[in-house]
């Protein structure tokens, strides 16, 4: 992911959820993204894009996530926060393979 978008730093966590604390959020900081400065129609399809190879990558190691939340944090304060769920992401998996 850092090769991609070229973040001044990477920040990620699990936050606990449910009445039980039986299910996982997991959350993932941006800092000072040059490729994610501007408010642009495209900066919600890259939150996608980074939650769906995050997601990717916590499979990969035997951790399934609840909803991620991909928080891009700016220099000038202009920070935005996206979640996505379970649904969203399989949308966007199922689109990409079907372009392979």
């Amino acid at each position: 992911m850092e090769k991609i978008y070229y973040p001044e730093k990477i920040d990620t966590r699990p936050k606990k959820v449910g009445h039980r604390n039986e299910k996982k959020d997991y959350i993932i900081d941006i800092t000072n993204c040059d490729s994610l400065k501007e408010n642009s129609t495209n900066l919600t399809f890259n939150s996608k894009n980074i939650a769906y190879l995050y997601k990717k990558h916590l499979i990969n190691n035997h951790r399934i996530p609840n909803n991620i939340i991909v928080n891009i944090k700016r220099t000038d304060g202009n920070n935005q926060s996206f979640e996505f769920d379970e649904k969203e992401l399989m949308k966007l998996e199922i689109t990409k393979e079907k372009s392979e």
